[in-house]
This record gives C-alpha cells, sequence and structure tokens, in this order.
C-alpha cells in the first residue's frame, strides 16, 4: 500500500517538522548550558578582582595603622618630655590608630568573605589550608570599544539571543504546522494486493 496526502500532512516539509522542532529544543539547551557556563566564569572573574580589591584595602589599612601608630608614638614621647604637646593631641592620635586597627580587622574580614566567595564559585573546600592570593596586576591602559563591532558580536553569539531566535523559528515551524493540521485530509492511496 502506497498513500500520498494531498492536503494534510502534504510535503517532507511538514513531514520532518517534529524532528526539527526537537532539534531545536536541543540547540536551545545546548545555547542554555553555554549560558551557564559565560555567566559562571564571568562571576569567577568578577570574585577575582573582589579578592584582589580586598588585598589592596588591606594593604592600605595596614599602612594607615603603622602611619597612625607612628604618630601616636612621636606624640606621647613629646609629651612626656614635655614638648608643646597636650593631652588631647595624644588622645586624639591614639583614637586614629584604634579607628586604623579596626579597619584592619574589617578588612581581613572582607578579605575573608571574598575568598570564600571565589572558593564556593571554584569549588574549593574552606579548609583545605591554602591561601589564595591574586598574582595579576589590574591593567592601567586605557581600553576604546568599539560600538558597533561589540553590537555585531553580542547579537551573532549571545546564547540567549540564539536562544530567542529559535524559540521564535521553532513557534513559526508549530505555526506551520497547526496551520498544515486545520487542512482536510485528502489522500491518494494504492493498494496492491495478491493472494
Amino acid at each position: 500500500e502506497v498513500r500520498q496526502p494531498l492536503l494534510r500532512g502534504r510535503g517532507a516539509f511538514i513531514q520532518r517538522m517534529p524532528v526539527v522542532i526537537s532539534r531545536i529544543g536541543t540547540d536551545q539547551e545546548l545555547a542554555n548550558m553555554e549560558a551557564q557556563l559565560q555567566n559562571m566564569v564571568t562571576n569567577i572573574e568578577i570574585r577575582y578582582w573582589d579578592l584582589y580589591s580586598a588585598y589592596r584595602n588591606l594593604d592600605a589599612a595596614k599602612t594607615g595603622r603603622k602611619a597612625a601608630l607612628e604618630t601616636w608614638r612621636i606624640l606621647k614621647d613629646q609629651f612626656e618630655e614635655g614638648a608643646d604637646v597636650n593631652i588631647q593631641q595624644v588622645a586624639q592620635a591614639g583614637e586614629q590608630y584604634y579607628f586604623f586597627d579596626s579597619s584592619v580587622i574589617e578588612a581581613y574580614n572582607n578579605l575573608l568573605v571574598a575568598e570564600s566567595n571565589l572558593r564556593w564559585l571554584m569549588g574549593i573546600a574552606a579548609t583545605d589550608g591554602q591561601v589564595i592570593r591574586p598574582i595579576d596586576e589590574a591593567s592601567m591602559a586605557p581600553m576604546e570599544f568599539d560600538w558597533e563591532s561589540s553590537l555585531n558580536e553580542a547579537l551573532a553569539y549571545r546564547p540567549e539571543l540564539r536562544q530567542e531566535r529559535w524559540e521564535i523559528k521553532k513557534k513559526e515551524l508549530s505555526l506551520a504546522y497547526a496551520k498544515n493540521s486545520l487542512l482536510p485530509q485528502l489522500n491518494v492511496t494504492g493498494l496492491y494486493r495478491w493472494l
């Protein structure tokens, strides 16, 4: 028996449509995985530079604390020697030292949080006994981006945009398949029997 649809289900386009739609779904899942991977790499890079910044903040706080301690010691020695320094200046220098000391503690806590965030994203245990210290220095060179090429690359390569284009294509194919299903069924059938 040979059956050839003339209206509903006619043509290779309609016959292959379920396979094409499922292939588009597979491509969408691959693009979704690619988007998740891009997001993970971006988040790791952001956390890396957050950790870099936390180390810089800690170093700055330690430098400030060291300078405040030195100032406090000098003023205290001058006060004890009877120089032209009053007790309020010594107390203010001591207060500045303790302020910078608390800044060092806060910067160290922020550093631990930044390192913990980076470890979590990278899947590294916090109890491995290692310290993560960024070795790359931030680039101070001026950056100029070409807007047109960046836009074209984003439109061509962003997984989210590709997913949406595929979703539109899938909807168009589903619409064409649904329109074909509204046609009446008219088939040409050829039957051969041998007894």
